[in-house]
């Protein structure tokens, strides 16, 4: 039986930290090579990976211009599996719509044409369900608005040339919208990163670039179904080709990478609560690199980031999870290591305390202490009988 009170202060002492910038509640996990997996043909560009609710896993497609290539692929948390299944000729974008419970996906036509929009069918392929979209692009962002239960699309570039796409574009599931925020929202852009904020109810878009214009973009901007809003100028620099996701568990989004142009790769990790920016430091992880493949299993309550390009042939084929930190206790356990992993883990309750960030796991196995502490930071406790959270 598990018995711990709470009545002595203990201060809890780090490293500094600096305006702007948070103690890693987060940290990076790589995972093996692992076999089989994904991988790189010479007409395949990269992968792009949403997470399926319908299936409860994620569902990473090639982008390519091969009709042929069986590349649709299901990551279960622990492997690769591929479907067997034809990836969808001149495909781009992914993305899950929760009200139809189905994936979709864009696909290219000739430059200024209307594109065409697929459905990803579990079992049989893809399957062409609209040819009115939005005109023929790449490069764009696009994300699912839960409260609306629309898709919002945003950006890109034609692949022939010409200017810029100008419009906003939402799929409801089975018919395009195109609202004219060229006045009023973001510069035209191509290859920002766009993710619905489900606790402020918004879509958020940050960066992208305007080769015309040979500018990149660092500016912050929510969509609320109505008009487009700049919200913040500061923050991650100029960038394009970032990857963001959406904690729902920490209710927050989270920005990964890109580039600021000139062959630079970032590798900086970002988080916005709706109001500002602040910088994750101290979590060594994937190498720099840009439109990385980046999701939330909500499931397994991890990102999970797949792909992307770092100046190289070919792109990265490398997984990493993206993890709240976590320490194991164990009362019993007599090791002359102690990391506060699973098999080596701490003997005592203050330990496991004192290595944790606020809001950071820690688990404890069966066993008793007579410690008494004071948890001065909120922590998410999981026991043999429960979890718990403690401190504020």
């Amino acid at each position: 039986m598990l018995r711990f009170t709470i009545p002595l202060l203990v201060l809890l002492i780090g490293a500094p930290v600096l305006p702007g910038q948070a103690q890693p509640v987060y940290e990076w996990i790589h995972v093996p090579d692992l076999t089989p997996r994904p991988l790189y043909s010479g007409t395949t560009v990269n992968y792009a990976l949403v997470w399926d609710g319908e299936e409860e896993h994620i569902l990473a497609v090639a982008d390519n211009d091969a009709f042929e290539l069986e590349d649709n692929w299901v990551w279960d948390g622990n492997a690769w599996t591929n479907t067997g299944l034809q990836a969808q000729d001149d495909g781009e974008g992914l993305v899950y719509h929760a009200a139809t419970g189905a994936v979709y996906r864009l696909q290219r036509t000739e430059s200024l044409e209307p594109s065409n929009t697929w459905v990803f069918e579990p079992g049989v392929g893809w399957i062409q369900v609209d040819s009115d979209g939005p005109t023929s692009r790449t490069g764009f962002g696009w994300a699912y608005d839960a409260s609306r239960q629309r898709t919002v699309l945003f950006g890109g570039s034609p692949l022939l040339g010409g200017p810029l796409p100008a419009y906003t574009w939402e799929w409801d599931g089975y018919d395009w919208t195109a609202y004219d925020t060229v006045d009023q929202g973001p510069d035209k852009r191509d290859n920002p990163a766009i993710v619905y904020d489900a606790k402020n109810e918004e879509i958020v878009l940050f960066g992208g670039e305007h080769t015309g214009r040979d500018t990149v973009y660092a500016d912050t901007w929510t969509w609320d179904g109505t008009q487009w809003q700049r919200v913040a100028t500061s923050g991650p620099s100029p960038r394009y080709g970032a990857s963001m996701v959406y904690d729902s568990d920490r209710q927050k989004v989270l920005l990964f990478g890109g580039t600021p142009g000139n062959f630079e790769f970032l590798d900086d990790l970002w988080e916005w609560d709706g109001t500002s920016w602040t910088q994750i430091v101290g979590t060594a992880g994937p190498f720099a690199r840009q439109d990385a493949g980046f999701v939330y299993d909500p499931v397994r309550q991890e990102a999970v980031l797949y792909s992307g390009y770092s100046g190289g042939e070919p792109p990265l084929p490398d997984v990493w999870r993206l993890q709240v930190r976590e320490a194991w206790v164990d009362f019993a356990y007599d090791g002359t290591t102690e990391t506060g992993d699973f098999s080596t883990p701490f003997n005592t309750l203050i330990e496991g305390v004192q290595d944790l960030p606020p809001e950071g796991k820690l688990f404890i196995k069966a066993g008793t202490t007579s410690e008494t502490i004071a948890i001065t930071k909120q922590l998410q406790v999981f026991t043999p009988l429960g979890p718990v959270i403690v401190g504020e």
